[in-house]
């Protein structure tokens, strides 16, 4: 979604073109003004969006981008996703926090300076919930490992979060099973229960209906029909130590 329909919604002197691309140095700072800027009312964006519904244009999110946004330094230092970013990203990080001569906080600095982004995030919500109320269809899904936090696995819960505020928590739920199935083109094998389908099945102990935070209260997991103990997956996971995430990175 960062980038599927910006050219169409922001303002034309922010769009892409040929000295404006993914690899450019002001790529973040260009798109998220540019979608700080975008007019969603403007006869151009709602005529975008109603033709998306009225073909059923499948919209990808990637709203967990701005997770660090959404939630602010102090509160991601705190969180214990952390703890399972994966090393390969880890020496990654390590690299482009000498860049920008991060602190403490170089393991999700995501190069753009952290906390920005805010009023980017809620003006994508409002998309998605645009789309939403004109009946078009919404993927949630994220853009796995292109940025180090949220980590792969993890992400997916906090973009289901993101729906959930653009969307209700029902929306958010089917965003992520049943429309991701479709969008796959795999909706007869996965994204729903049903007999000659793939078991893949998520056991939890909270309804995620009323808060889809409460994909967190998992119990087990069926992958095929074979049965996981997602506590002994994460214990077996190659996680930091919880003192790691309290030390700066040495320029």
């Amino acid at each position: 979604m960062w980038i599927s329909p910006y050219n169409s919604i922001c303002p034309i002197e922010l769009r892409f073109g040929s000295e404006m691309s993914m690899s450019s140095r002001n790529f973040s700072k260009q798109t998220s003004q540019g979608w700080e800027e975008a007019d969603l009312q403007g006869p151009g964006t709602q005529k975008l969006f109603d033709t998306m519904a009225e073909k059923q244009v499948k919209m990808g999110t990637t709203l967990d981008l701005l997770w660090l946004a959404n939630i602010g330094l102090e509160a991601a230092l705190d969180d214990n996703d952390r703890l399972y970013i994966p090393q390969k990203a880890l020496r990654a990080q390590r690299a482009l926090g000498k860049k920008v001569k991060a602190g403490v906080e170089w393991d999700i600095h995501t190069g753009f300076p952290p906390g920005n982004g805010k009023a980017a995030l809620e003006k994508q919500k409002d998309a998605c919930r645009i789309l939403h109320d004109k009946g078009g269809i919404i993927v949630g899904g994220t853009d796995c490992c292109g940025i180090a936090y949220p980590p792969p696995g993890f992400a997916l819960l906090r973009e289901a979060e993101l729906l959930s505020d653009a969307i209700g928590p029902m929306a958010a739920l089917k965003a992520i099973t049943t429309a991701a199935a479709s969008a796959l083109r795999k909706q007869d094998e996965l994204g729903s229960i049903a007999p000659g389908r793939y078991a893949d099945i998520l056991v939890l102990d909270q309804d995620p209906s009323e808060d889809v935070r409460n994909l967190r209260s998992l119990e087990r997991v069926y992958r095929g029909g074979v049965e996981y103990d997602p506590k002994a997956i994460l214990e077996a996971y190659p996680s930091r130590d919880p003192a790691e995430l309290q030390i700066p990175l040495a320029h």
